[in-house]
Order: structure tokens, then C-alpha cells, then sequence
């Protein structure tokens, strides 16, 4: 019988999404289902967050690692949040895109967007020279989820499945909710 090795800690998004990490949904997870319901409550916690400042409990995030390193795993649960945390962060690296331009402050956006970018997105490999996503979903998302990654814009419209359908969804509700925020809402107190 093979022993099986469970170890529970608490870490935060920026533990768990950086330090060369990379998470992948295996093919018998579920497709991309969350809706407006799980999205909104998403939002009011981070929004709560914000106001508060405080932390969110994200929730349990179960992993398993991969095979070739002790870098990539396997996420066997939490994976529906996971991925709407990171339209969050892909919501909010398109709208910093969309600034109206300040030439003076251009460099520093462009420094910030490109930091949030290869710390929560991805980064290209400095051997291959392929693009490598900090989250790769299951096979009948990932293509889709990745061309959003890549050109930070809602992914096609035509000829695409439901589940599909419902990141591209979520990425504009939160884009749209991203801009309805003041920007005096996210400087510390």
C-alpha cells in the first residue's frame, strides 16, 4: 500500500503563484463552470479585502506534484477559483494597458504591468523561447485560456464552447468591475 503524504500550511497568493511555480488542471478535472454567482462573490471579497485591508481566505487549494519537479503540480481541487483569481490579474493588466498615455508615467506602468505580468501570468523561457503560463487549464480550455493569457483581450467570440463562453464572460465582468474602482481605493491607509 503506498503511503500517502498530506501536508497542510497557509500561504498567500503571491507563495503560491510565484517563485517559478507552475500549476496544471488534469485532464479528468472539470471544465472552466463558475457563473455570475461564484464570480460576484469572488469580487465582493476581494473588494472587502480592499476596504478592510485585510486578508481573504482564499480557500483550500489541494495540489499534487508533478513528476519532473518539485515546481509544477497538479491541482486537484481549487481549481475554479485559481483560474478566476488570474482573470482578476489578466482583467487588471488590460485595463492598466488601456491608461489613457502619460508619457512621463508610461515607463512605470509599462515596469508594472510587465512585473504583474511574469509574476502572476507567465514569462517566456529564456531557452525555448515559448511562452510559459503560470496556470495551464485542461484540455478543452487551455487553448482558449492561453490565447487570453497571451494577448490580455477577451478570447474569441464564434464557434466556441460554453465553458469557454463563461471565462470569457468572467474576464469582462471583471474588467468592467476593475474600472469601476477608484484608484484611491487601492493605496494603503
Amino acid at each position: 500500500m503506498e503511503k500517502l503524504n498530506l501536508t497542510t500550511e497557509t500561504r498567500t497568493f503571491s507563495d503560491i503563484m510565484g517563485n517559478g511555480r507552475y500549476y496544471t488542471i488534469p485532464l479528468f478535472q472539470r471544465d472552466y463552470s463558475w457563473g455570475p454567482d461564484e464570480w460576484q462573490e469572488l469580487w465582493q471579497d476581494c473588494l472587502d479585502m480592499i476596504q478592510e485591508n485585510s486578508q481573504h481566505f482564499m480557500g483550500y487549494l489541494v495540489l499534487e506534484d508533478g513528476p519532473e519537479s518539485n515546481r509544477q503540480f497538479s491541482i486537484i481541487d481549487g481549481q475554479q477559483r485559481l483560474t478566476t483569481i488570474t482573470l482578476i490579474i489578466l482583467a487588471a493588466i488590460a485595463n492598466l494597458q488601456k491608461l489613457k498615455p502619460d508619457h512621463a508615467a508610461e515607463s512605470e506602468k509599462n515596469k508594472l504591468r510587465i512585473e504583474i505580468y511574469q509574476n502572476y501570468i507567465g514569462r517566456r523561457n529564456e531557452q525555448t523561447l515559448e511562452k510559459q503560463f503560470k496556470l495551464s487549464l485542461n484540455r478543452n480550455n487551455r487553448e482558449h485560456f492561453e490565447s487570453m493569457l497571451e494577448t490580455t483581450t477577451v478570447g474569441a467570440q464564434r464557434n466556441i464552447t460554453e465553458t469557454n463562453r463563461l471565462i470569457n464572460k468572467a474576464f469582462v465582468f471583471l474588467t468592467s468591475s476593475l474600472r469601476l474602482i477608484p484608484a484611491k481605493k487601492f493605496k494603503k491607509h
